[in-house]
């Protein structure tokens, strides 16, 4: 094994001629997806991580020391290097992700997304428009795809509860967040028990453009949260990596220092904290307490 950015040699003359290269073009290691994107976002100390909202939301944090836990292990988390010398990383994600907001806008909007598609707009923002600005009531199992760390639950289901006759469509979207995002608060708090603390997110991906869901997040999650100017840092964090190996940077921290702008900072409101905090003890009973049922359900035949 080498590290990222070690050199292994130079593509041919013939190969660059092929592709339109300079015949000195150097190949350097390069490195995981989860790790380039961490770099590419400026994950390079203990106590930071990504935060990727996509279809899939992904949280990958950084820590600087190999952990021997069965914590680990009992919640499937993984344990890999990262491209930056003596860090790991962990990863644990959910599959409904920003998948419920795409349902949510198929099937219950849409006549917004018609709207949105004449006007030449974005329906998401739209839609996250609506939300309410205070915490809502319901409670939402984000188990809408196969449940992956710390979970791991293929078997699950998604659930919506709470609905009363005067719930709006507002606080649904806004509920369907908030479930996710208690997903991860739960997954936080493993983290911390197994000696992973996170004291800073950094968010991408595409569901980073919303700020009403950072801030969310930042609520919930009671942590910091940053939106970094480059939305989808995995290229920018292979690119880091041969700057360095190249040696157009001394380290990844220089080069980190040069190339990754944080645009905003979202920080928690205490009160919606608290608020939050009772919210995810409940969230914490619902899973045991549906389980069983749950996968009862999932086995039932379709017609």
């Amino acid at each position: 094994l080498a590290p990222a950015g070690t050199a292994l040699g130079a593509i041919s003359a013939p190969i660059a001629r092929e592709l339109g290269l300079r015949s000195n073009v150097r190949i350097l290691l390069g490195g995981s997806r989860v790790a380039c994107s961490a770099l590419g976002a400026g994950v390079i100390k203990s106590g930071l991580a990504t935060y990727t909202i996509g279809n899939t939301i992904h949280m990958a944090p950084a820590f600087n020391a190999i952990i021997l836990s069965s914590l680990l292990l009992r919640h499937g988390l993984s344990m890999a290097h990262h491209v930056v010398p003596d860090l790991f990383l962990s990863e644990m994600y959910n599959r409904s992700g920003g998948s419920v907001l795409r349902w949510f806008c198929d099937h219950l909007a849409p006549l917004e997304k018609r709207e949105a598609q004449v006007r030449g707009v974005d329906v998401y923002s739209m839609l996250l428009a609506e939300i309410p600005e205070e915490p809502t009531h319901l409670m939402v199992l984000p188990h809408f795809a196969p449940v992956g760390p710390p979970l791991s639950d293929d078997r699950s289901c998604g659930v919506i509860a709470g609905l009363r006759l005067d719930t709006t469509r507002g606080e649904i979207l806004r509920a369907l967040l908030e479930g996710v995002t208690y997903y991860f608060a739960e997954g936080q708090e493993t983290l911390e028990q197994i000696g992973i603390p996170v004291h800073l997110y950094r968010a991408t991906g595409g569901g980073a453009r919303s700020s009403a869901w950072l801030q969310l997040t930042a609520d919930i999650l009671g942590v910091p949260v940053e939106r970094t100017r480059v939305l989808k840092p995995a290229p920018l964090g292979a690119a880091i990596i041969a700057g360095v190996g190249c040696g157009d940077y001394a380290s990844y921290e220089e080069a980190v220092e040069v190339q990754v702008q944080v645009r905003d900072r979202f920080e928690p409101d205490v009160r919606k904290h608290a608020r939050y905090r009772e919210q995810v003890a409940r969230y914490r009973a619902l899973y045991p307490l549906l389980a069983e049922y749950l996968h009862g359900l999932s086995a039932t035949p379709t017609v």
